[in-house]
C-alpha cells in the first residue's frame, strides 16, 4: 500500500435491494429498474442444475448500484440520435463493469486478494505492466487507461450481442423511431457519457482511447429504427459475402452467406473455429485420422450455429435486400442445386499446405442445420401474389405506400380495385419536427430518482420477494480512488506534466494488451458465451431495465 493509501478512510453507504426468490431457468442475475429506482437480485439456474443465490455477490450489487448512480447523474434525458442512444446504453453497462472492477481492485489493495479481478487486469498485474501500489502519477494514468479501455473492449467482445434487444429498445425510446430526434446531438451525448464515467473520483472518459463501435448485428437494429436501406451490394460488402446474382433461391442464398462468413473466419483467423484448415487437409490427404476429423466436424457444426447467432440480424437484412431486388424485377428464383453447390464448394476449396482440397464433406456434409427460414420481409415479398404486387407498386409510384396494409386487409372482401380505394384517407406528409430543437435544447423527460418503490413483502410462505435488504459497500460517488501526487519527473527535477502524445501512445498500447488478454478466452468459455440465452424482459421489468449477466462476469474474473 502506498503512503497515499495509509490511514485513508473509504466512504461507504448502505445499498438497498430486494431479492426475488422465484426460481427461473434463464434471465438476469440482477437488474435496476429506473422507473422505480430499485435494485432486484434474482435466483438463476446454473449449469449444474442448481439455483444460485446472488444476493451475496458484492460485485453484482455494486454493478446495479452504478446503474442507479448513472440514472441520478443524468437526471434529465436530452435528445440524441438513435445511434447515440444505443451507444449510451453500451457506456452505461461498461461503466457498471468498471465499478465492479474498482471494487475488486479496492479489495486487492486492502487484502491482496486477486480472485475477483477481471482477467485482463489480473494478467497485466502478474506481468507487472501496471502497479496499483505505485506513488507515481504516470503509473496511475497507465492503470486507469487499462481499466477504461480494457473493460470497454472486454464488454464489446463478450456482451455486445447479449444486450442488442435492450439497446434497441432504448434507442427507440430516446431517439424516437419517427425521426423527431434523428439528428445527432453531440453535446448531449458527450455530457451523458461523461456522467457515466465519473466513478470513485476519477473521470474515466478522459482515459478513453476511442468511442465504442457497433458490430453488424448492432448496426442492423439501427437500420430498423432509422429505416435506412442498404443495397444488396452494400450489405454483401459489409459482411464480406457474395452478392446475390439471381442464380439460386433466397433460402439458398441465405445459406451461402453463412457458409461464406464461417469459412472467411477460418481462413483469416484460425481461432474462429479452433480448427486449422491445414490440419484438416493433412488428415484427409495423408493420415485419414477419422477420430480427428469427426471432432473437427462437431466443432464446425457448433461454429455454424454460433456464427448464425452472431450475424443473424445482418444476414436477414442481406436476404431482405436480395428480395427487394427480386421484387423490382418481378422474379423470385427457385432452388438451383447446381448453382448453389458450385458456389458453396468454391468456398470450401481453399489453398492449403497440402494443396487445393475440398473440405466441405468433412466439415459440413449436411447444411440442413442452417435452414432457419427466410426473414419476414423476404418471405412476404416472395409469397405475394401478382395482383397484390402490382397494386403495391402502383401505390408506391403514387406516393401512397402507407395505405398498402389497408388495401391488403380489404382485398379478400372486395374484388374491384376501384372499390378498394373508397374511404382511403389522403396521404399526408408527416410534419418535420426538427424545428422543435433549433431553439432551446429542452429535456425529453426527467428520470425518476426518488425513493425506491419495492414490491410488498409478506411474512408468510410463498412470498415471492424478500424484505428490503441493505449492504454497506464503498460509495463510488465519492472521491475513493487515491490519486498519486508526485511524478517521476519531480524526482528528476524535470517537467512534472505528462506529454499528451506519450499518454495517447500508452493508451493505444494498453488497448492492444487488453485485446490480447480478451483473445485468450479458452474454448470452454467461448462455447458458453455463445450458448448463453439472450436476456428477456419480464412483466416486472421495464423496458429501461439494465441487466448484469453475473455468470459470464464470474468467468472473466478468473486468472487465465
Amino acid at each position: 500500500m502506498t503512503e497515499d493509501n495509509k490511514d485513508k478512510i473509504i466512504p461507504t453507504r448502505n445499498i438497498d435491494f430486494q431479492v426475488d426468490t422465484i426460481q427461473v431457468s434463464k434471465g438476469a442475475a440482477g437488474y435496476f429498474t429506473p422507473g422505480r429506482n430499485k435494485i432486484t437480485i434474482n435466483y438463476i439456474k446454473g449449469k449444474n442444475g442448481s439455483y444460485s443465490d446472488y444476493s451475496n455477490d458484492d460485485g453484482l450489487l455494486i454493478h446495479e448500484q452504478q446503474h442507479r448512480d448513472n440514472n441520478k447523474a443524468n437526471k434529465h434525458i436530452y435528445a440524441v440520435s438513435p445511434e447515440q442512444a444505443y451507444k449510451l446504453d453500451m457506456h452505461n453497462e461498461i461503466s457498471a463493469n468498471i465499478a465492479q472492477l474498482l471494487l475488486a481492485r479496492q479489495k486487492y489493495l486492502e487484502t491482496g486478494d486477486k480472485s475477483n479481478l477481471f482477467g485482463f487486469y489480473q494478467d497485466a498485474l502478474e506481468k507487472r505492466e501496471i502497479d496499483p501500489h505505485s506513488p507515481y502519477k504516470e503509473d496511475f494514468d497507465k492503470e486507469m487507461s487499462l481499466i477504461m479501455n480494457g473493460t470497454k473492449d472486454m464488454w464489446q467482445e463478450a456482451y455486445g450481442n447479449t444486450y442488442i434487444l435492450q439497446n434497441k429498445s432504448h434507442a427507440e425510446c430516446y431517439g424516437d423511431k419517427e425521426g423527431k430526434y434523428i439528428q445527432y446531438h453531440d453535446l448531449n451525448y458527450k455530457n451523458q457519457m461523461k456522467n457515466y464515467y465519473k466513478i470513485g473520483g476519477v473521470d474515466f472518459s478522459e482515459y478513453m482511447d476511442k468511442d465504442v463501435e457497433l458490430n453488424n448485428n448492432q448496426k442492423c437494429t439501427l437500420y430498423e429504427i432509422t429505416k435506412a436501406k442498404l443495397s444488396n451490394t452494400e450489405w454483401a460488402k459489409m459482411l464480406n459475402v457474395p452478392e446475390f446474382d439471381g442464380s439460386m433461391s433466397l433460402m439458398q442464398y441465405k445459406k451461402l452467406a453463412l457458409h461464406s462468413i464461417v469459412m472467411g473466419d477460418m481462413i483469416n483467423s484460425n481461432y474462429a473455429a479452433h480448427i486449422r484448415l491445414e490440419h484438416v487437409a493433412d488428415a484427409m490427404s495423408n493420415h485419414n485420422d477419422e477420430n480427428f476429423l469427426l471432432q473437427c466436424n462437431k466443432k464446425f457444426q457448433k461454429t455454424l450455429n454460433n456464427r448464425y447467432s452472431q450475424h443473424k440480424y445482418a444476414i436477414n437484412e442481406l436476404v431482405n435486400s436480395a428480395a427487394l431486388e427480386c421484387d423490382k424485377k418481378g422474379v423470385f428464383p427457385k432452388d438451383n442445386d447446381v448453382a448453389y453447390n458450385n458456389a458453396v464448394n468454391k468456398l470450401y476449396t481453399p489453398q492449403t499446405n497440402s494443396g487445393v482440397i475440398n473440405v466441405r464433406n468433412t466439415l459440413c456434409p449436411d447444411d440442413n442445420i442452417m435452414d432457419k427460414g427466410l426473414p419476414q420481409q423476404a418471405l412476404e415479398l416472395q409469397n405475394e401474389n401478382a395482383i397484390m404486387r402490382k397494386i403495391r407498386k402502383g401505390l408506391d409510384y403514387m406516393g401512397l405506400s402507407n395505405v398498402y396494409t389497408w388495401i391488403k386487409d380489404k382485398f379478400s372482401d372486395q374484388s374491384e380495385v376501384d372499390e378498394m380505394f373508397k374511404g382511403v384517407p389522403e396521404n399526408k406528409q408527416s410534419k418535420n419536427n426538427d424545428d422543435i430543437f433549433k431553439g432551446e435544447n429542452v429535456p425529453i423527460r426527467e428520470n425518476y430518482t426518488g425513493e425506491p418503490k419495492y414490491r410488498q413483502w409478506e411474512d408468510k410462505d410463498g412470498c415471492r420477494v424478500s424484505e428490503v435488504q441493505y449492504r454497506e459497500l464503498p460509495d463510488f460517488t465519492k472521491d475513493i480512488i487515491v490519486k498519486p501526487t508526485k511524478s517521476y519527473a519531480d524526482e528528476k527535477g524535470g517537467d512534472n506534466t505528462i506529454s499528451k502524445s506519450n499518454l495517447k501512445s500508452q493508451m493505444k498500447s494498453d488497448q492492444q494488451k487488453a485485446q490480447t488478454a480478451v483473445n485468450k478466452i479458452d474454448e470452454m468459455f467461448l462455447d458458453e458465451m455463445f450458448t448463453t440465452p439472450n436476456i428477456q424482459n419480464t412483466s416486472q421489468q421495464s423496458s429501461d431495465n439494465s441487466f448484469a449477466v453475473a455468470q459470464k462476469v464470474a468467468k472473466l474474473k478468473r486468472s487465465r
